[in-house]
């Protein structure tokens, strides 16, 4: 084992040059950089890189989001390491319940599944006995395995929506990363149709997707006014449009306010379309008697007991915040 480590130390250091550029040095890298870095090698089976580009984010953003959902990631492709991978989540998920009105509730719900997820693969392996060091020694792609790895790096919607924010002793502190540059004059040449089968398209890269997410937002805006931009709040592929809906109806502010009402007052929406129009509400941050009288109307519903607590403490938030 220390033979082991110390080869794959070694190739650490010879790697972490060549990929200096991929970790920058005045702000994290966004999360969709992340994700397009790790897939690009991954796929490529670049194995060696991938480790040493994961041990970069680690010494320089450990405590950003997307560095510690991809920590716990790598802790089950290299390796099976699955019991990390479910006991950084679940600190991942303790630490943003502390303070979930600043995180998306669509982050969350993906976060949960994975808990779930890799919890059930745990199981798996206790109960047919494959231990822990028996997955190190048969699955670690560093080592001589003739175990068959993913294709991809996965987990692709958790990096779409993963909170951009570094988890401090004093709370949430926004990160600010760096974006990439995009082909802004072709996107702009683009409909919405087509600007939502680009977002929707699996083998562009997430930066790309990202960039056209913000043009549909900003066309929306344009030519349909904030009605149209809340619609990215309850859509069939709002998991995509959804992050940058809410920022953009949060820079509009009270004005925004009737749009989102508007969808969490309809009876047809799901709990999840009404969660998500929650969050706006509470990122727009204002406690109008028409924002504070729906909340409660929610809030009283003991039917819909996960439901009845977002309202809750989404109230108490705004509330709260509005006697600062």
């Amino acid at each position: 084992m220390i033979k082991y480590r110390a080869v794959v130390s070694l190739l650490f250091a010879l790697c972490l040059p060549l990929l200096s550029g991929a970790v920058e040095d005045n702000g994290p890298p966004s999360s969709a950089t992340i994700y397009d870095t790790l897939e690009r090698l991954w796929s490529g089976r670049k194995f060696v890189e991938v480790n040493a580009y994961v041990k970069g984010l680690e010494k320089s953003w450990s405590h950003y989001v997307p560095v510690q959902l991809t920590l716990a990631i790598y802790s089950d492709h290299y390796g099976g390491q699955v019991e990390d991978t479910v006991a950084r989540l679940k600190t991942l998920r303790e630490k943003l319940t502390a303070e979930a009105m600043a995180v998306s509730p669509v982050f969350l719900e993906f976060l949960d599944s994975r808990i779930l997820m890799y919890g059930e693969t745990q199981e798996f392996y206790r109960q047919r006995g494959i231990s822990r060091d028996d997955r190190l020694a048969q699955r670690h792609p560093l080592g001589k395995s003739t175990f068959k790895h993913a294709k991809h790096w996965g987990n692709e919607m958790m990096y779409f929506n993963a909170p951009e924010v570094f988890l401090t002793d004093q709370g949430i502190v926004p990160a600010r990363p760096d974006k990439p540059m995009t082909d802004g004059a072709g996107l702009k040449q683009k409909n919405v149709q087509q600007l939502l089968q680009d977002i929707g398209n699996d083998k562009t890269a997430m930066n790309a997707r990202k960039a056209a997410v913000r043009e549909l937002i900003e066309k929306r805006a344009t030519e349909g006014g904030l009605k149209e931009v809340a619609r990215g709040l309850c859509e069939a592929n709002m998991v995509y449009t959804y992050h940058d809906t809410v920022e953009e109806l949060a820079k509009t502010g009270r004005d925004a306010v009737p749009s989102v009402l508007e969808i969490l007052n309809d009876p047809s929406g799901s709990n999840t379309d009404k969660k998500c129009a929650i969050w706006a509400l509470v990122r727009i941050g204002v406690a109008d008697p028409d924002v504070i009288q729906t909340l409660r109307s929610v809030s009283s519903n003991t039917d819909l007991a996960d439901l009845t607590k977002y309202a809750q403490d989404a109230l108490q938030y705004l509330q709260a915040k509005d006697h600062d």
